[in-house]
């Protein structure tokens, strides 16, 4: 049935339609259980879990740490790296020791994955990624190769090959210039060091005397023509000594007296080659220190070219003669201090032939020294 209605007007129509019946057929029964739809009985399930992957202390070494549950009876266990099956063992097993070196594994990442399988044919698995430190080494890229030219040579490309090295004129110019300077100061280094052992020698000054004699050498023999000229020895020479104040070796109080009846005395520290008249064993004090010497009844003093100076009452004491009086305070070298002593009562004699130090007729020392 169709019913209009608009406004207030209604209207309707009808028609009849045959729906034939519908036959359905009844529900079968549920199939009887029997041995071929019947499931098997499914185990639990159980876990197992990676407790640890680290170093054993031995270089290059892993251990693997597992957990297995107490309660399952496992038949097997298997480590695999990247799917391949590095160990496996039958029943239970917690640790897996082994070396990436020896299962030729290179450095990056790698996939750990560990299985144990129970009585009932269930497995179960825990995985880990373990990183191998050290990335292998990139070859580097292929050089370009320039294609060959045909220009000649320009004269900054020529040059002689020594050695499979090629130089240029250029490097040759510097090569020259550098062997020069060292050239040079090798020459340097060897005029400096002879002078140093010429400054060390003993250059005193000498004394002019109406018959000049030249000292004896250690043989006994006379030396030719000027030379250092110690005065001969006399009985009228007071008894002196050094008496130590402060210093590194030696002690205070200690007292060194000089060689009786010697006009000139040496003073240093002895070495293989070196016998200084009167040995002070202080390191800053120098092989030959300085020289004391009388004439003319005073104590006269010089320093022999030492390293740290010779000082009287504080006063530098250059390479000539100055007086050296009674009780006065001598600095050899740096840290070495002594008082100069001798006996003022001592009777002395004139010898018949004066001396005079200022008057020098063999002076060959440079003034400048001083």
């Amino acid at each position: 049935v169709v019913r209009v209605k608009r406004g207030g007007a209604r209207a309707e129509d009808e028609r009849r339609v045959f729906i034939p019946p519908i036959l359905l057929s009844p529900t079968p029964p549920p199939p009887e259980p029997t041995a071929a739809n019947t499931l098997p009985e499914v185990s639990p399930q159980f876990a197992i879990t990676v407790v640890g992957v680290e170093e054993t202390g031995i270089p290059g070494e892993i251990l693997l740490t597992l957990d297995l549950p107490a309660q399952e009876d496992i038949i097997r266990t298997a480590l695999f790296i990247d799917d391949r099956l590095v160990e496996q063992v039958k029943g239970p097993k917690t640790e897996f020791v082994f070396k990436p070196v020896d299962l030729g594994l290179s450095p990056g990442a790698h996939i750990l994955r560990v299985e144990a399988e129970n009585a009932q044919g269930i497995t179960a698995l825990d995985k880990r990624q373990l990183t191998i430190p050290g990335a292998p080494a990139t070859p580097p890229p292929p050089a370009a190769v320039e294609p060959a030219s045909h220009a000649p040579p320009t004269p900054e490309a020529t040059g002689f090959t020594i050695l499979g090295i090629t130089l240029t004129p250029l490097a040759m110019v510097g090569i020259g210039l550098v062997s020069l300077v060292l050239l040079l100061g090798v020459i340097f280094g060897i005029v400096f060091l002879t002078r140093r052992s010429v400054s060390d020698e003993e250059v005193p000054k000498k004394i002019k005397t109406d018959d000049v004699v030249a000292p004896p050498t250690d043989d006994g023999k006379t030396r030719d023509g000027p030379g250092p000229v110690n005065p001969p020895l006399s009985p009228s020479v007071p008894p002196a000594r050094l008496v130590v104040v402060r210093g590194v070796e030696v002690t205070p109080g200690q007292t060194f007296h000089f060689p009786p009846g010697k006009a000139s005395v040496i003073i240093g520290r002895a070495a293989k080659n070196v016998t200084p008249d009167i040995n002070i064993p202080d390191k800053p004090v120098s092989r030959r220190q300085a020289e004391i010497r009388f004439v003319d009844g005073q104590f006269l003093i010089q320093d022999l070219g030492s390293t740290f100076g010779t000082f009287v009452n504080d006063q530098r004491v250059g390479r000539h003669w100055q007086p050296l009086p009674n009780h006065a305070e001598v600095q050899l070298g740096k840290r070495t201090f002594v008082r100069f002593e001798y006996d003022a009562d001592f009777p002395y004699v004139s010898p018949d032939k004066t001396t005079d130090v200022e008057d020098d007729p063999y002076q060959t020392r440079d003034e400048s020294w001083n």
